[in-house]
């Protein structure tokens, strides 16, 4: 395992070379390797439809290789010939005449240089105006632990021949499940196991015409695993991510959601398939990687810790809050909180910077392991407009306001975006906060108009959110009939 210092990253394969000193013998060694996510193994399935006696010629290529792949092809359609291209472009074509109605498949295995893998099945329909044929891709779900079933909803991924009209039913078991005028197979499955569905194909101006296919259905329990996300100190963490990935890369079975989010008590719940994953918990910029945690039944109780230490943010003036100052960044730009959290790793120094509501903040601070807050160095953030009749504004910048006189001023925008205006007292009050107000100086319905009867002499800060835009204040109104 190879840990970089704060501020560097790896992107995938980049080439690593480790050096060692100091070893007996030689004194020294160093191995060269590179960086890559976990190899895939995917199982890719794809139908390719074709008329009898139909003359073709199709190429197909390999998706997201690395380097020169080596392929095989098993088992064609009679009729069929291939070709791999020894261009380096990892493609095959495919071309004849195909004689035989029916169905064939062709498994296709890709190995690229770095080990990835991918298999293709292909399964070739082949139609005729007296004969059917339809292919279902195989389906893999989950069996939740709160709903208990698992919800099946799926199409005929080819249908073809005959006049192409046709009247769909279940052969046999229907294992609860049905099928629709457009050959939609849906219900829930209440038990794990694999279900071998029929669905007979008929045509419809002719019941003689017909075929039955397969809709695979495989279905597996999830187990449960709740627990908490703490920080080095055992500090419950909300609002944090926590991502899983199953290390079996081959499986067909997929999770509906990989991740789950924290609570406010820090606590988390997922669903998942008995199998060993790499857990990841995720604070902001912040990751922290937990490798081979085998989960083989429902538990409670499986707390995951982060690498970061939970920091309260005090302001050292008390005429400033960080309440809504916004993200704090360290020198290489990564978000290390919000407002008044930050999430820093012990035993590292950081220059930590955040600006909004029109203030900002400086936290310079090496924090250890009995450390509970850090104090930031406040200080005036906003733009000065004095009392003009118009300025561009920037996202989230604070404009500080003076009016000459007193009476109703409007404010609105004209722009091409999408803004979202907001007023304010000395106080940083919020008097006015308008979105989406047509006013007749603009085509724009997203435009914004807000009024306020303000006084002369006093403060008011104007912001917008979303979008820049261009900011005009008058005592006209430019809504008409107003």
């Amino acid at each position: 395992t190879i840990a970089l210092r704060r501020g560097c990253s790896l992107s995938d394969y980049v080439r690593v070379c480790v050096y060692v000193d100091g070893l007996y013998g030689t004194g020294k060694s160093s191995i060269e390797t590179y960086y890559s996510k976990d190899h895939s193994n995917r199982r890719v399935y794809m139908t390719y439809e074709l008329e009898q006696n139909e003359s073709f010629s199709r190429e197909f290529t390999v998706d997201r290789a690395r380097g020169i792949c080596k392929i095989t092809v098993d088992k064609l359609p009679d009729g069929v010939k291939y070709a791999i291209k020894t261009d380096g472009s990892n493609a095959i074509s495919f071309s004849g005449t195909v004689r035989k109605t029916g169905t064939t498949k062709t498994t296709i295995k890709s190995v690229d240089e770095l080990r990835d893998i991918v298999t293709y099945i292909i399964t070739w329909n082949v139609s005729s105006s007296s004969v059917i044929a339809a292919y279902y891709i195989p389906q893999y779900g989950m069996i939740g632990t709160d709903d208990k079933y698992y919800s099946v909803s799926v199409k005929p991924a080819s249908v073809a021949g005959g006049s192409g009209k046709y009247t769909y039913s279940i052969d046999g078991d229907d294992y609860g499940l049905s099928v629709d005028i457009t050959g939609r197979v849906t219900g829930k499955i209440y038990q794990e196991g694999t279900y071998n569905l029929k669905v007979k194909i008929t045509d419809d101006n002719d019941t003689k015409i017909s075929t039955t296919v397969n809709c695979e259905i495989n279905a597996k329990k999830a187990i449960k695993v709740e627990g908490y996300v703490k920080d080095i100190n055992g500090n419950n963490l909300n609002g944090v991510s926590i991502k899983f990935y199953n290390q079996d890369k081959a499986t067909p079975y997929k999770l509906a959601w990989n991740g789950a989010t924290s609570r406010n008590d820090g606590s988390y719940s997922m669903d998942l398939f008995p199998g060993t994953y790499e857990v990841v918990i995720s604070i902001r910029d912040d990751s922290t990687y937990l490798y081979n945690q085998k989960f083989d039944k429902s538990e409670t109780g499986r707390n995951f810790v982060s690498d970061v230490l939970k920091l309260t943010v005090n302001p050292d003036n008390a005429k400033y809050s960080v309440d809504d100052i916004g993200a704090w960044y360290d020198e290489y730009d990564r978000q290390c909180g919000t407002n008044g959290y930050v999430y820093l790793v012990p035993g590292t120094s950081y220059t930590l910077k955040a600006k909004g509501m029109g203030k900002r903040g400086v936290i310079t601070a090496k924090v250890d392991r009995k450390a509970v807050s850090v104090t930031a160095k406040m200080s005036e953030d906003v733009i000065e407009i004095g009392d003009k009749t118009s300025f561009y504004a920037e996202k989230e910048e604070l404009y500080k306001f003076v009016p000459k006189n007193t009476g109703t001023y409007y404010f609105y925008s004209i722009s091409t975006g999408d803004p979202y205006g907001y007023l304010y007292d000395e106080n940083r009050k919020i008097l006015a906060a308008v979105d989406d107000v047509k006013h007749d100086l603009s085509t724009n319905k997203n435009d914004f108009c807000m009024s306020y009867k303000c006084v002369a002499g006093k403060t008011y800060y104007i912001s917008v959110i979303r979008s820049a835009c261009d900011v005009y204040i008058s005592t006209t109104n430019p809504k008409s009939g107003n």
